[in-house]
């Protein structure tokens, strides 16, 4: 099972999130070769792209920790104004996207916050 939490502060502004474990999402066709999960797909591409576009579109230097089956991104404690803001964004998005996905797919992919 994929578990995504995603990290605030005391007043509720999202400074990151952590993604673990697998999805192992059986499909209705079982002569689907390894590695085509739809469900751990559709995580590691949100997730991902997150990650980059708080890198690549807001310019934040986020600390960045990957393995296979797990993800940690966490955003730098001082950021200028338009940096949190651009980051509240992209982090309001994904996880909008992610319990997406674990609301659709309940028995593969979990949200804590």
């Amino acid at each position: 099972m994929v578990e995504v939490r995603f990290l605030q502060t005391a007043s509720g502004r999202l400074i990151g999130f952590l993604v673990t474990g697998h999805a192992n999402a059986r499909h209705a066709r079982s002569d689907r070769p390894h590695g085509k999960d739809i469900v751990c797909a559709a995580v590691s591409a949100l997730s991902i792209t997150a990650a980059n576009a708080l890198k690549k579109v807001a310019g934040i230097d986020v600390y960045q920790n990957v393995d296979d089956g797990f993800l940690d991104i966490q955003l730098p404690k001082r950021l200028s104004g338009k940096q949190k803001y651009d980051a509240d964004i992209i982090l309001r998005t994904a996880r909008l996207g992610l319990r997406q996905i674990a609301d659709q797919y309940p028995r593969h992919v979990t949200m804590n916050e």
